[in-house]
């Protein structure tokens, strides 16, 4: 292989790829090898990028509750980072829930961090949530769609043919008439 094809693999289009493989210390739950790779093209800041591969590996399993990570220093080490980006994306995750850290312990994967399930919709139909906690929106279900319809066939039965045309764009004459004496009593 030659030098420029070892470049190649080194680096992409948009900068070189670094990546670390996470070992758990000897005598304790050992991680899988897992390679995490971070992108020094700018755009990206590294420790957004540390903090997804982690929750990733974590989601997916590949790091089981239990495993103990690499210390701070030897995971910025080898991914070539500062201790901080590292330290930062450890706190985050352990804000998060997905890492367990002790003053003066290893800092491992959360015993309650479990992989997320896997879930196929059947039949391609989609997946609702039993109850919807979104503030704001009521509940739709007990909309009265028939007194509805009623008030709007009611309305269209008694209105004018020429309100079903285009009206003056300042709008109705009346409105207007109406919203000028409020505007004089409240305003003066």
């Amino acid at each position: 292989m030659t030098l420029s094809a070892d470049m190649n693999t080194l680096y992409n289009r948009a900068g070189p790829v670094v990546s670390s493989s996470l070992m758990g210390k000897k005598g304790t739950t050992s991680a899988p090898e897992i390679l995490l790779p971070l992108d020094r093209a700018p755009g990206r800041p590294l420790r957004a990028q540390l903090e997804e591969r982690l929750r990733l590996a974590v989601r997916a399993g590949t790091l089981a509750p239990g495993t103990t990570l690499p210390s701070t220093r030897l995971l910025a080490s080898d991914l070539g980072i500062s201790r901080g980006v590292a330290v930062e994306a450890c706190a985050q995750l352990v804000a998060e829930g997905y890492l367990e850290a002790r003053p003066g312990s290893a800092t491992r994967v959360a015993s309650h961090a479990e992989p997320a399930p896997v879930r196929e919709p059947s039949g391609g139909e989609t997946v609702r949530p039993r109850y919807n906690f979104r503030p704001g929106v009521p509940d739709l279900s007990l909309f009265p769609r028939g007194e509805w319809i009623a008030s709007v066939r009611a309305a269209l039965r008694e209105a004018p043919d020429a309100a079903l045309g285009y009206g003056d764009p300042r709008g109705p004459a009346a409105l207007r008439v109406a919203l000028a004496a409020y505007l004089g009593r409240v305003r003066g």
